[in-house]
């Protein structure tokens, strides 16, 4: 084997794994959240329901009669 042909394909091994080896760390799941960030987001969402929901004023309103079909 030619010299220039061995370094060639010495070359296209090392490349090779080289790239494989620049992979994603941590598996990453559908919509692409790392673990840190999903932690974030669970923190925030345990927030936010612990907060008191205000009252809503369609609630307290009388419900409304439905209208008529028009005759079309």
């Amino acid at each position: 084997m030619p010299a220039s042909l061995l370094r060639k394909t010495m070359f296209g091994i090392v490349a090779s794994a080289a790239i494989s080896a620049c992979g994603p760390k941590e598996e990453e799941k559908p919509g692409g959240v790392s673990k840190d960030e999903a932690a974030a987001l669970d923190a925030a969402a345990e927030i936010l329901d612990k907060r008191p929901l205000p009252d809503l004023p369609e609630a307290a309103a009388p419900a409304q009669p439905a209208p008529a079909p028009s005759a079309s």
